[in-house]
């Protein structure tokens, strides 16, 4: 169980902050980046050498693919299904969230 949450605390920082560059990916329809610090996640993790990236499409707030093979992805869509705001905004459409292991976030409304 400890290995569901291990990431969505690191997440649950970055939240306000992810909130509103999904606003603006909502009115520009533009995509949003943004560079999170690698070390909070490195410091979460309970694997050593980790691949720190994934991909997650959400539409209507549901994920529409497989979150199950990332513990980062997973982690991910729990903090955003636990923070209001982020919940009701990703119910509205179809959105695409990607990490590369240089750690920037992408949020890209499609």
């Amino acid at each position: 169980m400890a290995e569901a949450i291990t990431y969505q605390r690191v997440w649950i920082k970055y939240l306000p902050v992810i909130v509103m560059k999904l606003k603006t990916a909502v009115k520009s329809s533009e995509p949003q980046a943004l560079n999170l610090d690698r070390y909070d996640f490195e410091n979460a993790g309970i694997r050593k050498n980790a691949a720190y990236k994934f991909n997650l499409e959400l539409k209507e707030g549901r994920a529409i693919n497989n979150t199950n093979g990332t513990a980062m992805a997973r982690d991910f869509a729990l903090a955003l299904n636990e923070h209001e705001i982020a919940k009701d905004m990703v119910k509205t459409g179809h959105f695409t969230f990607s990490m590369g292991n240089k750690f920037i976030l992408t949020i890209q409304k499609n």
